[in-house]
């Protein structure tokens, strides 16, 4: 997935990349939040795994919030939820920039995937290659959108 986010020309080429890393990664769902101009809220930017209509219902989410996305976002730091039986977990980690956290990438997992080492330091290497991207077209072009 890497390679092919260093050659993306276009949101498609992007898309592509985060459908495979969620199938790699056994995820039940993906998604890429981005900030806004002012730094105060993410925006669901790109899925993989939920319906237009789910999509559709998401709302932004302050830096505020209480939320796993809003404190990775903050601190600048990966953040697990943990799973259960009945309950998926997820791993939130942060797109961090030259200038400082550009968004997250948030996965959704079951079966406690979301402790497991090689799925976090996946994560984090998609997030770390997602960032170079932010301010490209490829990235500038979705959220304008």
């Amino acid at each position: 997935p890497c390679t092919s986010l260093a050659r993306a020309l276009d949101v498609c080429d992007v898309t592509a990349v985060l459908e495979e890393a969620a199938r790699v990664l056994r995820a039940v769902g993906l998604i890429l939040w981005l900030r806004d101009r002012k730094g105060h809220e993410l925006t669901p930017v790109f899925s993989h795994g939920y319906s237009s209509e789910t999509m559709a219902q998401l709302a932004r989410v302050s830096r505020d919030s209480d939320t796993a996305i809003a404190s990775a976002f903050r601190t600048a730091e990966t953040r697990v939820v943990d799973g259960s039986e009945v309950a998926t977990g997820a791993v939130v980690v942060p797109l961090l920039t030259p200038t400082g956290c550009a968004g997250v990438l948030a996965l959704e997992l079951r079966h406690g995937e979301e402790r497991r080492e090689c799925v976090l330091a996946s994560a984090t290497i998609l997030a770390a290659q997602l960032s170079t991207l932010v301010g490209v077209p490829v990235l500038a072009e979705a959220v304008s959108a």
